[in-house]
């Protein structure tokens, strides 16, 4: 053992790990390359230096990343195989990994780098994440240089994410519990989260933030907030809304669908950002494959991009609308215009040709026009469209679409038990946080294209079902 409390090459942990070389060193502790002596195989040694092995806070610190790392068990996680006590140094032996960070990946490909790669790295982070926060297990520190490419450069690849060290497990027992104060920044400024940047309580919602900065720069070469300083880092996260990813993105292939997901995960109020699995939905429904499936029976799923656009005449129109048209915002008093001057009844009706899937629900469409290429593009994903230009649902409809909709009437929909999606401008702040207190079920940015609203409406049918049991 070294002066200073560090392993030195030769050491035998426990009577079972050889170490033969450093790998890397931090400000707490030194990661080692060590041997199995009797499985002969490599594993990376983790210890707490000596300074702060002998401080017993630190001492619960390290012992209990060993015990929450362990307790996650998925391929796109580091394993824990043992942990254990040196003299006075704390070690961890984790399984081995070879390749680089995802950093130094995304460098080597630069604009180079694909969606069809992009999206397979989305989804596996999403994935790891979605198994950590239903332990529950807070990362709290991701970044491109804590996810390890195995294989990289290859159709192999395989993400892991590593240091888990500064996660806890909510209602955990004293004996694991929460290790970083609230009042302290934990995190890297470049990820961090808005609630993180102000030394506040965090939850999985931050990783997601963390998460949709890695996304933001995959896609576009750069996180979404840059500075010369810390300070002007947090600040752009506490304050400024990013950069829409619309215009920065390297590869023209890159879904609208994908830029609102990332833009959803940036949020700065924590309650409005999706979950992990509500990441993994949007995914799917926005993957470069031809086909995407539902995640469970009975879910609607996207056809196949050949049938989206689903011709019902020789003159049907193939161009991508765009709203909001100038239609005008729905108030609460608004009164129904006379029947005679708007159809009520169902504009869409079940087709069952064409390969096209047949009507399973109903939704509301309020405050914009219903062109044929939105009835066709609502039917090819089993939804029928009913116009209500009083704005009020019917008794039968799966969801209220009203995008300029006013937030008291929004309210008062949603109190009467219909889910509502409705639309903000990007950076009306005001208007965002207006329609999340009023309990609407999804909130689209403005504009929104016709493919991508479909998509956003099948996901909030999808929410307002799962919570409805």
């Amino acid at each position: 053992m070294s002066s200073r409390g560090n392993l030195a090459i030769g050491d035998v942990l426990g009577d079972r790990y050889l170490i033969e070389s450093v790998l890397g060193e931090g400000g707490m502790g030194t990661v080692y390359l060590a041997r199995h002596i009797a499985l002969r195989t490599p594993v990376a040694i983790k210890i707490l230096h000596a300074q702060y092995s002998l401080d017993d806070d630190y001492r619960t610190r390290f012992v209990r990343e060993a015990r929450v790392t362990a307790s996650l068990k998925h391929p796109n996680a580091v394993q824990v195989m043992d942990f254990g006590q040196f003299g006075d140094i704390l070690y961890i032996a984790m399984e081995f990994l070879r390749g680089p960070t995802l950093r130094a990946v995304e460098r080597h490909y630069g604009s180079d780098l694909s969606y069809d790669r992009i999206h397979g790295y989305a989804t596996a982070l999403a994935d790891v994440l979605r198994a950590a926060h239903a332990l529950p297990l807070t990362h709290r520190d991701l970044k491109p240089e804590n996810i390890i490419v195995e294989d990289a450069y290859s159709e192999h690849e395989r993400l892991v994410v590593v240091d888990f060290g500064l996660a806890f497990i909510a209602n955990a027992s004293e004996e694991l519990g929460r290790m970083t104060e609230t009042g302290i920044v934990v995190g890297t400024p470049l990820y961090v989260a808005p609630e993180q940047a102000e030394g506040a309580a965090v939850g999985p919602s931050a990783d997601i933030y963390s998460l949709g900065c890695i996304f933001y720069e995959l896609a576009a070469g750069k996180p979404p907030f840059l500075g010369k300083s810390t300070l002007a880092i947090l600040n752009g996260h506490l304050f400024v809304p990013p950069k829409s990813l619309a215009g920065l993105v390297r590869d023209e292939t890159v879904p609208s669908g994908f830029v609102h997901l990332v833009m959803a995960m940036l949020h700065k109020l924590p309650r409005a950002r999706p979950t992990a699995e509500e990441v993994l939905d949007t995914l799917e429904l926005v993957s470069p494959h031809h086909r995407i499936r539902p995640r469970a029976r009975g879910e609607m799923a996207v056809q196949d991009r050949s049938q989206r656009a689903v011709t019902l005449s020789p003159a049907a129109d193939s161009s991508t609308a765009v709203w909001p048209a100038d239609q005008p915002t729905l108030r609460a008093t608004d009164t129904q215009p006379d029947a005679s001057a708007m159809a009520t009844q169902p504009v869409s009706s079940g087709l069952s040709t064409g390969g096209v899937m047949a009507i399973t629900s109903h939704i509301g469409l309020a405050g914009m026009e219903v062109t044929d290429e939105v009835i066709q593009q609502f039917a090819a994903n089993g939804v029928g469209v009913i116009e209500r230009p009083d704005g009020q649902p019917g008794a039968d409809d799966a969801l209220l679409v009203a995008l300029e909709i006013d937030v008291e009437a929004a309210a008062a929909v949603v109190a009467a038990g219909t889910p509502v999606l409705a639309g903000a401008r990007a950076g009306d702040m005001a208007r965002i946080a207006g329609l999340l207190r009023a309990g609407v079920a999804e909130v689209v940015t403005l504009p929104v294209e016709s493919t991508d609203l479909v998509r956003k409406t099948l996901r909030a049918i999808r929410k307002a079902r799962r919570r409805q049991g």
